[in-house]
């Protein structure tokens, strides 16, 4: 009995490592990967017709990420760029960074982008761009968050 449950032992130490080398990557990363960054910078702005306005509060719906606050990212099961508040989905992997976004639609007026740096498959920092447009008396009004994080 104890040399089959060796022999079975032997044999899955064997085939993890064949798993692991075929399971799907998204840009260099498999799912599970965790990182975390600083945010160094957050600029916002809020144009309401053509007056626009600086450092504005953060909408519901974007991620609200103070300057200095530490951001856990996890790639997820898809190989989307998940955070608290927020996911992206993986759209390519551009050789020196990670690209995610999500592209607006009629029914989601967002415009959402990501970039994750990299250093062959090490991650060196992020930078994260939110848009929302809302429509108020024919009058659009437009809201941009950036973030970048080292």
């Amino acid at each position: 009995m104890k040399k089959l449950l060796f022999q079975a032992i032997v044999c899955c130490a064997t085939l993890l490592p064949l798993a692991q080398a075929n399971a799907k990557t998204y840009g260099g990363w498999l799912p599970g990967k965790t990182f975390t960054f600083t945010v160094t910078e957050r600029v916002t702005a809020k144009t309401v017709g053509a007056k626009v306005t600086k450092n504005v509060a953060v909408p519901a719906g974007i991620p609200n990420f103070k300057k200095g606050a530490k951001v856990k990212f996890t790639i997820g099961a898809k190989g989307q760029l998940t955070a608290t508040g927020m996911s992206l989905p993986f759209k390519e992997d551009a050789t020196t960074a990670n690209v995610y976004a999500t592209l607006p639609t009629a029914a989601n007026p967002r415009a959402n982008v990501g970039q994750v740096y990299k250093n062959g498959k090490k991650p060196t920092g992020v930078s994260l761009s939110f848009i929302k447009v809302t429509l108020s008396n024919f009058i659009p009004t437009t809201t941009t968050v950036v973030y970048v994080l080292e």
